[in-house]
């Protein structure tokens, strides 16, 4: 209802899509809403395709089961990491020792929101370049071992943490990159959603059947949530494939051949008839809008003809002057 007072408020009445989040509640929600937009007969297959999910929404479900698994790892990078931040006296011994080690980078170490894992991405990012000056800065600060110590366990960051956080840095920052590009308000990105959903489903099976034991386990996880949450074709909106066949690049071939690389042939070709049908609809759909607005011109064409009669003089001389200009313009004439 909310929603519905927004839109009548703003005078929006051409909604295609609404991009929601993946709680059960906006299912609901949106369902009513489709009910009421198409009592509008504005939208477009009488709001047939209005829920569309958001995908950097399911990424993050995604990357946060790998942060779970790498928690530990992450939590004593981190915790060095605030404590060189605590004081700029600690960062400037820190950047000797990172001078001393011959350390190239320049960037300065970032301190992240937890519960945000792009910025601790970057944290990640920028703090395995500085392995070496953590182990000397634990040489010249006394108070740096003691106070990431916690009860009987030491909190800094082993030579195997350093080599978890490297690996988990280059995982993340597949998703760091995809989600900045699709997060673009520049241009329109709804025609690579579906590339990219694939590019993700196509890394996270790579890393499940790999050799590396750790980065299998964590791809067997992720994709279990993928497939939870993205991976039914008949929760996805036909929208997002219809924006790849309107892409000249791409065409309903190369779709069809996607969705069969996903989902196998016998999925991905119902999916790509299913897609192919809807494209029709819409087309027809389209097409008697745009007969029935042909006629309504016609129709006021035809009725203000028939008016000309009770038209005020000075209205049709008005009316006369802009044919005239307007033929003037047409013929590159400058003079009456």
């Amino acid at each position: 209802m909310a929603i519905e007072e927004c839109l009548v408020e703003w005078g929006i009445t051409k909604v295609l899509s609404i991009t929601v989040d993946n709680t059960s509640s906006n299912d609901v929600a949106l369902q009513k809403l489709k009910g009421k937009i198409g009592n509008w007969d504005t939208s477009v297959l009488n709001g047939e395709h209005l829920h569309l999910r958001c995908v950097d929404h399911i990424l993050n479900l995604i990357v946060k089961d790998g942060l779970s698994i790498f928690d530990g790892s992450i939590s004593k990078v981190r915790s060095a990491v605030k404590y060189v931040r605590q004081s700029p006296a600690r960062e400037m011994m820190f950047m000797e020792c990172a001078k001393y080690e011959r350390i190239e980078t320049k960037r300065s170490l970032i301190l992240d929101v937890d519960t945000r894992w792009n910025s601790t991405y970057q944290m990640l990012d920028v703090a395995e370049k500085y392995e070496r000056a953590f182990d000397r800065y634990d040489t010249q600060d006394p108070g740096y071992k003691k106070h990431l110590k916690s009860g009987n366990v030491d909190g800094r960051p082993t030579s195997q943490d350093w080599v978890t956080i490297r690996k988990f840095a280059l995982f993340l920052k597949f998703f760091y990159d995809l989600t900045c590009k699709i997060s673009r308000t520049l241009y329109v990105t709804s025609n690579i959603f579906l590339h990219e959903i694939y590019a993700v489903h196509a890394i996270l099976n790579e890393w499940t059947y790999g050799v590396d034991g750790q980065m299998v386990s964590i791809g067997r996880e992720m994709l279990a949530k993928f497939n939870k949450y993205w991976g039914d074709p008949t929760k996805m909106n036909n929208l997002l494939f219809i924006a790849v066949v309107f892409d000249p690049k791409h065409k309903l071939q190369f779709m069809v051949y996607m969705l069969k690389h996903m989902y196998g042939k016998e999925v991905g070709g119902m999916i790509g008839k299913s897609l192919e049908e809807t494209l029709y609809k819409m087309f027809n759909e389209y097409k008697t809008k745009m007969s029935k607005n042909n006629e309504r011109d016609g129709a006021i064409e035809k009725r203000r003809d028939d008016n000309i009669g009770q038209v005020h003089p000075s209205q049709l001389l008005r009316m006369q002057f802009e044919k005239d200009i307007a033929m003037i313009q047409v013929m590159g004439v400058h003079r009456i």
